[in-house]
């Protein structure tokens, strides 16, 4: 069986001095959020079940509340996206030991706002109007998207070409423990 890997406690404290959350992740399939979640028309092209064995990554995450995403990623290709998260990482190490930052899974994203909003139901971790690009691929070019869906607490997956622009999808790094970046069975 394999184990949460979790944040030294060293990362722990700095964290705990920024304020920022931290929430385990359990390795759950995509499948097992069921009716948490509202899929666009993406899944005509390409069926949804190839989606639903993706599972999240078995470890701690942790984020800042205030700057989920980061700021002015939207409206910029997903290259440019992964450049300001290793330029974010950079910066981070500096005040926060043993940590590496990660672009999550479509399935990392949708368990970590379940768990927020179960834990902070007031605090809506998307805010209404943003959508945020996992690592998930679809098609040539691909990625993946999850954001909040107007009427409700559900999700909204959709996809988009990585190399658009476009204004309402931002990226929002999550900080790991530097361990998950070396354990290959664990990146997903």
């Amino acid at each position: 069986m394999e184990r949460l890997i979790e944040f030294s406690d060293r990362a722990k404290a700095a964290m705990r001095g920024k304020k920022h959350y931290v929430y385990p992740l359990s390795g759950k399939r995509l499948y097992d959020f069921g009716g948490d979640i509202i899929e666009s028309g993406w899944h005509r092209y390409q069926s949804y079940f190839a989606f639903e064995n993706t599972q999240s990554i078995l470890s701690e995450v942790s984020f800042d509340p205030l700057t989920f995403v980061i700021p002015l990623s939207h409206s910029q290709p997903f290259e440019v996206q992964l450049q300001m998260a290793r330029e974010y990482e950079a910066h981070l190490k500096r005040g926060v030991p043993d940590v590496r930052v990660a672009i999550g899974n479509i399935t990392d994203y949708v368990e970590l706002y379940r768990l927020h909003l179960r834990n902070r139901p007031q605090d809506r971790l998307l805010g209404r109007h943003r959508s945020i690009r996992t690592s998930t691929r679809i098609f040539e070019h691909g990625v993946i998207h999850v954001g909040p869906h107007y009427s409700s607490t559900a999700l909204y997956i959709d996809h988009g070409n990585a190399a658009h622009r476009e204004g309402h999808i931002f990226i929002a790094p999550l900080i790991v423990p530097e361990e998950l970046l070396t354990n290959d069975s664990q990146t997903g």
